[in-house]
């Protein structure tokens, strides 16, 4: 089954924060991190994996262990 992990904004993370987790967590590039960065930043959260519900969660699990908000949705 398909899920998403997504992320929410958080004031306590600088954009380079954000940039660098994702970029170590789900293997995308600096252009998409960037993108979902602000994306997050604009709207509040952004879908920033989409995989297996076993994946989503240990993107999630990952996430936030470096502080970040993340939620599985399926």
């Amino acid at each position: 089954m398909s899920c998403r992990t997504v992320l929410y904004n958080c004031d306590c993370d600088t954009f380079d924060d954000v940039e660098r987790e994702l970029l170590k967590v789900t293997g995308c590039s600096l252009g998409r991190a960037r993108e979902l960065s602000w994306e997050i930043h604009s709207n509040g959260s952004g879908v920033v994996y989409e995989g297996t519900v076993e994946n989503c969660r240990l993107v999630a699990a990952a996430l936030d262990d470096a502080g970040l908000v993340a939620k599985v949705s399926q």
